[in-house]
């Protein structure tokens, strides 16, 4: 039996928004993970952000400069019964 790869954070390109926009969508969906490890995927927890738990998610309240945001996929591992 292989090993399982580790979960790996895509979140995807870098995003331009142009001004008055004030909102955009943040879309982790090509993250991979192991087949064996429950996958936990997180992005920062900041206010703006709608749903931090969820793989594509909204950013809104976006202010003119640069904006940097965090995104994880953690390892978790099941426990069997």
């Amino acid at each position: 039996m292989n090993p399982a790869a580790p979960p790996a954070a895509n979140a995807g390109s870098n995003q331009t928004i142009n001004l008055p926009a004030t909102s955009t969508t943040l879309d982790g969906s090509a993250s991979t993970g192991a087949t064996s490890i429950m996958d936990k995927r997180v992005w920062s927890d900041t206010p703006a952000i709608t749903t931090p738990a969820n793989v594509t998610t909204t950013v809104t309240g976006l202010v003119q400069g640069t904006l940097y945001f965090n995104y994880q996929s953690i390892a978790v591992p099941v426990q069997r019964k």
